[in-house]
């Protein structure tokens, strides 16, 4: 079960954002009101449905035959309210109060569904459908869902710090928080598994991420320019199995990584141009399993790795030349089969560092008979 931490309204985050079109007071029934999170509800062929800042994407069918539909009650002044058979009651109105929600974090149950548990005793399950999101400018956006008709987002709000862990799964946590605008994560963020995530747009106001910066199996990813602003980074920088991530331009704001770079399984890579501002690396260098990767360009301006340098079952890669300003590795360096580098070229490497400057050397199952520059 994945906890995802969203910014509903923590105390760094206004809920009110000015995201959607309405705010969505959610309570059982008889209950006082709840906090708000900003939704929407789309109309379509007379089926409507509630879609929240959240990624919530909630068909409202009701049908009165104790199934858990719902259906929507308009008062006419502003306010509507939806009735669920199951009884959960929710609230809406346009806003204009400006009330703050609650803390709340949004639980993948990993069935379909998604439960929003907020620190007021509210709890509610809601279940969705995978949508589309289209950028346009200044921030702005345009988000379809199935059955729904398009929802325009403004541009993005006034959040400064989001406390704690950040875990992107898809185009809608995405927009979440490109809408929101923080400049910092205070812990890591992780963007995992999105399956059409094809930039990272939505993350131009972000400057510091107090922890790790992980993309893993982003299979659409194909930059990472929404990253430009990126200056400081606590912890490791890992990236593995972003199938079509070319190079990693976007990063040139990182003159230090504290922790581990690590690159791996990216199918598409050619080229480390990107971290051309890295001087030091606090952990270990592991670069393996790249098949397309030629050279390791952009890693010029590394002087010092802490811990071990891998570069390793890189088929592809002819030369590790390009740390040339590398003078010191505190632990190992393996450079091993890699089956088109010279075995010169490696040499060429640790005679750079100087041995002494080396915890442990291995060079083996490169090429034995690859030609190097005199």
């Amino acid at each position: 079960m994945r906890i995802v931490s969203m910014p509903f309204a923590a105390p760094t985050i206004p809920v009110g954002l000015g995201v959607l079109a309405l705010s969505i007071i959610v309570m059982a029934c008889g209950d006082e009101t709840a906090g708000t999170i900003s939704c929407t509800i789309a109309t379509d062929d007379g089926e409507q449905t509630l879609e929240c800042e959240d990624g919530t994407s909630l068909i409202l069918d009701g049908d009165g035959d104790g199934s858990g539909g719902c259906v929507v009650d308009d008062h006419g002044d502003g306010t509507y309210t939806m009735r669920c058979d199951d009884g959960t009651e929710v609230s809406f109105s346009d806003g204009g109060d400006g009330t703050d929600g609650s803390n709340c974090t949004l639980e993948d149950n990993e069935d379909g569904t998604r439960t929003l548990q907020c620190d007021d005793g509210t709890e509610v399950t809601l279940s969705g459908e995978p949508c589309t999101i289209e950028s346009h400018e200044e921030g702005a956006a345009t988000i379809t869902c199935p059955g729904s008709d398009p929802v325009s987002l403004p541009t993005t709000g006034d959040c400064t710090v989001l406390g704690g862990d950040l875990v992107i799964s898809d185009e809608l946590d995405m927009l979440a928080l490109s809408q929101a605008g923080c400049s910092e994560i205070t812990g890591n963020l992780t963007i995992l598994n999105t399956e059409t995530l094809s930039s990272l747009d939505g993350l131009q106001n972000l400057t510091t991420i107090g922890g790790y910066l992980s993309l893993s199996g982003n299979e659409s990813l194909t930059d990472l320019h929404g990253l430009a602003g990126l200056k400081s980074l606590g912890g490791n920088l890992h990236l593995r199995g972003n199938e079509s991530l070319s190079d990693l331009q976007g990063l040139e704001g990182l003159v230090a990584i504290p922790g581990s770079l690590i690159i791996r399984y990216n199918d598409s890579l050619v080229s480390a141009q990107g971290l051309n501002g890295v001087e030091s690396i606090g952990e270990s260098v592991s670069i393996e399993d790249n098949p397309k990767l030629e050279t390791l360009e952009g890693l010029e301006s590394v002087e010092s790795i802490e811990d071990e340098l891998r570069i390793q079952d890189n088929e592809s890669l002819q030369s590790v030349l390009a740390f040339e300003s590398l003078s010191s590795v505190g632990g190992w360096m393996r450079i091993r089969l890699n089956s088109v580098l010279p075995t010169c070229d490696a040499e060429a490497l640790r005679d750079q560092i100087g041995e002494e400057n080396i915890g442990t050397i291995s060079i083996s199952g490169n090429d034995n008979d690859g030609v190097c520059p005199q």
